[in-house]
Parts: C-alpha cells; structure tokens; sequence
C-alpha cells in the first residue's frame, strides 16, 4: 500500500533515532484505516457516541446502560484510499505514539528543512497541512518533509508510549514485559505461579505482540480501536491494564495449560475473541484493582536494573565471539 510505504518512510526520516521497527506496520496501517473511517463519518457508525475516554464503561454501567458490544456492527473497511491529508494525520499520529527521541519536540523535521510555524489552533478530523507525506523527492531519495504538526501534538514531552519500545534490542519492550510479570503477581498470584514458575511461560511469550503491535494483531480491531482511544488518552499505564485484563478474563485456559506452548494458545486465541470492547475495557479500569503510576514505575525501574544486566551478559558473550544481538 503506497500510503502506508510513505507513512513509515516518513517517520523514519522524522526520527532516526527510532527509525522502523517490525510491527509499526500494523499500527501505521490501522492509523490510515482509522483516519479514511473518521473523515467518512463511518468509525463510529454504529452510532456508539463514546468519547474515547477510558473512563467510558464506568460512566455507562453507573447510568443504567449497557455494557455489551456484541451487537455493534463489524469495524467497517475504507470504501477508498487515504487522502495526502488523511497520510500525514496518520503520521503525526504515530509520532505522538512512537517517537521519543530527545529533541522530538524541538527538532526540524529533516535536517536541513526547518519546520514552518505551526498554522494557528483549530480542531479539524484530518490533521494539519495537505500536502501529502513524500509527495516528492530529490535524486538522493531524500521525502518532502510533512507539513507541521496538528496544534493537539504541539508541545508534548516525549511519546505516549514507554521510552524505547521500539530501540534497538527492543530494550523499552523487555522492560515493559518485565514489569507486566511483577505487576501481575500479586494482583493474580495463582495464574503467576503456573503460568511463570511451573510452566516456564515467561510474559515475553505472551505479550510481546501485544505491546509491539499495540495489540493490533491480537484483538479484533473494533476491540482495538476502542482500546486505543483509551491509550490516547490516559497513556501508556493502559498497556499494562490491558494486558493484565486479558490474562484476567481468560485465566481458566491459561491455568488447564500444561505446557508453555498451551499457555500462548490460550492468550492469543483468548485476545483474538475479544469482540465484546465494553466487556474488556470494564475489566482494565474496574476489574483489576488500582494500578497507579507509581507501582508501574517501580515495576519499570526493577525490571530494567534486569534487563541493563541482560545486556551487558549479551554484550560480553558478543565480545567473545557469543553470537549477535539483533532488533527485532
């Protein structure tokens, strides 16, 4: 899909130091999709009405509405291609998510481009700017660079996501799936003890995908979607109470595994049921308890002190002729 090529080549360019990490595909292109579906009325056409907030099934359960979305409608396809509008709101949109190089807030979008003054303040679907993302290049293979970002994307600090999710070695992603398992056993102990101890199922096995793809590939993409507006919204913490919502809901499968290999059925084939949003969402902010942000962080800050130590065996193997380390 051209769109997609000039999406991720577009972000490549705008922040090297990320560059482009296999399963960015999946949400650059679930970004599109999201974008055509919005500019066409058709991505709440079901007439949901929801707000995007992750508080939303909390508000509907307290006023007597209903909690299920087994009846709603198949996430619609795009009856056509993105516009060059609907591409660079998709790009800034994975710039928000994904780029936490140092000076991303700071920075010219390509080193000898400046970035024009942002266009003043106005709330629009499509983004900023139409000029397309790529639309021409030089002998060199050098893109256009993207108009600048939407005043909503202005001024933010670093990504949505966790810092270094998609660096190299995927250190940002190990830490997180680190801290997943210490923030799962106390919250779920039985499921820690088979799943972790006995079975030697470690959380990477589970949720690498999940929080790579941020769960595009896993869930049905109504159900991510949804999950999304949430993340959007309240940030990063929502990758944890989703992942540990999912391990909640489909526990029994995962505790009558009897191999590692049981155990990866049962969460892939349990996220992939997930067509009722409202169902999961109540579970991430009402069913696991409270999750601050401080017990995340400390979780972070343990699993990290692990994978520095990880890396550092790693390198010293490599410097003896051990093998190379790789990025995903």
């Amino acid at each position: 899909m051209p769109a997609l090529r000039r999406v991720l080549l577009a972000f490549a360019a705008h922040a090297p130091e990320v560059g482009y990490c296999q399963s960015m595909n999946f949400i650059a292109a679930l970004l599109l999709v999201a974008t055509v579906l919005a500019d066409d009325d058709q991505l709440h056409g079901d007439g949901d009405g929801g707000d995007g907030d992750g508080e939303e099934p909390r508000r509907r359960q307290q006023n007597g509405g209903s909690s299920s979305s087994r009846g709603r409608k198949p996430f619609p396809q795009p009856a056509r291609s993105p516009t060059p509008r609907e591409e660079e709101t998709a790009f800034w949109l994975l710039v928000a998510l994904a780029d936490d190089s140092p000076s991303s807030s700071t920075a010219p979008l390509t080193a000898t481009t400046p970035t024009p003054t942002p266009a003043p303040a106005k709330k629009t679907r499509g983004g900023a700017g139409g000029g397309g993302i790529g639309s021409s290049s030089s002998s060199a293979g050098a893109t256009t660079s993207p108009s600048p970002p939407p005043p909503f994307f202005s001024g933010g600090d670093g990504s949505i996501l966790p810092p270094g999710m998609y660096g190299r070695d995927l250190k940002g992603c190990r830490v997180e799936l680190g801290a997943l398992a210490r923030l799962l056993r106390p919250r779920q102990p039985r499921l820690a003890r088979h799943v972790l101890d006995s079975l030697g199922c470690d959380a990477s096995l589970l949720a690498t995908e999940w929080f790579l793809c941020l769960f595009a590939t896993s869930l049905p993409a109504e159900t991510t979607a949804r999950l999304w507006d949430a993340l959007f919204v309240e940030g990063n913490k929502v990758l944890h109470r989703a992942a540990l919502a999912l391990l909640k809901r489909h526990s029994r499968g995962l505790l009558a595994a009897a191999n590692a290999g049981a155990a990866m059925r049962a969460a892939r084939d349990g996220a992939a049921a997930e067509h009722d949003a409202d169902g999961l969402l109540n579970t991430c902010f009402d069913g696991i308890g409270s999750l601050p942000m401080a017990k995340i962080e400390q979780a972070r800050k343990e699993a990290s002190r692990e994978v520095e130590k990880e890396v550092a065996g790693r390198a010293a193997r490599r410097a003896g002729g051990g093998g190379r380390a790789g990025r995903g």
